[in-house]
């Protein structure tokens, strides 16, 4: 019987480790145990085409993954400054003390409570206040008039015909 001397090494551990650290190496640029023809499979793996067809779907899911967080998170800011608006702050004021992760729930929605929360922080922490409501203006008090109220002292009739009309020149 005649060895190999090929055969001697794989039995031993160190041929072990160096040809599993091969096939390591070599899984960037070929599929572990596949031929060279694309079509054939060798040991149960895929083919090249396979692999690489999944890889790029692999990569474009991902890549819409990413868009698809990114719309989201601009939503829930939008959704956030909407409230804070709201409230009566600058939303670069809750910001600026808040995290948007500060002011979600768990389903991804702004809670009512943590953002009124950040918004008394806000107004503790840097001192801003929300602007007072304006009152609300009385009929006839304050307010403009269009000049039509009444005839004039002098007898003229007042109104939109009359304020075009000829002057009675006397």
């Amino acid at each position: 019987m005649t060895t190999n001397p090929a055969d001697d090494r794989a039995d031993t551990p160190a041929a072990d480790t160096e040809a599993a650290n091969e096939a390591h190496d070599d899984a960037d640029t070929q599929v572990a145990g596949a031929a060279d023809n694309d079509d054939e499979h060798a040991g149960g793996m895929f083919p090249r085409k396979v692999v690489e067809k999944l890889r790029k779907q692999n990569a474009s899911l991902r890549e819409r993954a990413k868009t698809a967080e990114a719309t989201v998170a601009h939503l829930q800011r939008q959704a956030a400054d909407k409230a804070i608006r709201a409230a009566g702050l600058k939303p670069a004021a809750v910001w600026a003390v808040a995290e948007l992760g500060d002011v979600l729930d768990e389903q991804g929605g702004v809670d009512d409570e943590k953002l009124a929360e950040a918004v008394r922080r806000a107004c503790t922490e840097l001192g801003v206040q929300p602007p007072k409501p304006k009152p609300t203006p009385r009929p006839g008090v304050g307010a403009l008039r269009s000049g039509t109220g009444g005839p004039h002292s002098d007898g003229r009739p007042s109104g939109f015909a009359a304020a075009f009309a000829p002057q009675n020149r006397q």
